[in-house]
């Protein structure tokens, strides 16, 4: 059994240097699985049987009563009000506080998971308020992954047309056939795309009680952009390397990570997203040829 202490000694440093570093909880998550089975081992090796037993019975409780007192954390089946009451109570700030420190009334997570439809309708709301032919070639842009998702997911019920993005692998989905003389930007600020659209309109700004970071987000119409959507997919078609200077509202700086560059069609966000990487492939294969 000497031989394995190492184990022991290992899963104690994995956790000193999370609690020093101040890592999230599950960062440590990989060395459970190796404290289970080494529990399960000393249970077998008690020597009395009414012993065992008991230690089986109280650790199975422990185990039980713990996954019950955060299982509202780990599973979003609570609605928002009740939620945040439950998570004040339980006092447990670590499970509502940001990346970045901000602590919130929800867990981040769980709030990451509200306000998409919302903000998709409202989307719809501008999109039908078009004069027809300006809504007949009009094209939506989500800025990051998670707009462009929702866009995708809610947008063709409600009659909205295609999402294009560049954020992340969206931009293998491809540019689509409708030129984009207006534009609908959803998560783009005005003072960000100024140069981009010879005339432009903050339709609405879209707020949630309970969102994180989508709590105030621009749905901006854009008239006389000044290149087409297909222009810009082709002008990026290397962008791995570098977005070019003339569409660097395009880049995204959660990948580029070029502070130089005024990024701000996109920008690193979570919600419904679609694991269709046939799908993205196909339209990367029908993208303009050089």
């Amino acid at each position: 059994v000497r031989r394995y202490h190492v184990a022991g000694w290992v899963a104690l440093a994995a956790f000193a240097i999370i609690a020093v570093l101040q890592g999230k909880s599950y960062y440590v998550g990989p060395v459970y699985p190796m404290l289970y089975a080494a529990g399960a081992v000393t249970l077998q090796h008690f020597t009395r049987a009414r012993a065992r037993q008991v230690a089986q019975w109280v650790i199975g409780a422990m185990v039980f009563g713990y996954g019950l007192f955060t299982l509202p954390f780990g599973l979003p089946f609570l609605p928002p009000e009740p939620m945040a009451r439950y998570a004040a109570a339980t006092g447990i700030t670590a499970a509502v506080t940001t990346n970045t420190g901000e602590v919130l009334r929800l867990p981040q997570d769980y709030g990451d998971m509200l306000g998409w439809k919302a903000l998709v309708e409202e989307v719809a709301d501008v999109y039908h308020s078009l004069p027809t032919r300006d809504a007949e070639g009009a094209v939506t842009y989500g800025a990051n992954y998670g707009e462009a998702g929702a866009l995708d997911l809610y947008g063709p019920p409600l009659g909205l047309p295609p999402v294009v993005s560049m954020a992340g692998s969206f931009y293998f989905f491809g540019p689509g056939d409708r030129p984009g003389d207006v534009m609908l930007f959803v998560g783009v600020e005005r003072e960000d795309i100024e140069d981009v659209c010879g005339l432009l309109d903050v339709a609405t700004r879209v707020t949630h009680e309970w969102t994180v970071e989508e709590n105030d987000v621009p749905v901006i119409v854009c008239r006389e952009p000044n290149s087409t959507v297909q222009e810009v997919w082709e002008r990026n078609r290397d962008r791995g390397a570098r977005v070019r200077r003339s569409d660097r509202a395009y880049a995204a700086p959660n990948m580029l990570q070029r502070p130089a560059l005024d990024c701000s069609f996109e920008r690193c966000g979570h919600g419904p997203s679609h694991g269709r990487d046939a799908q993205a492939r196909r339209h990367a294969s029908r993208l303009p040829k050089e």
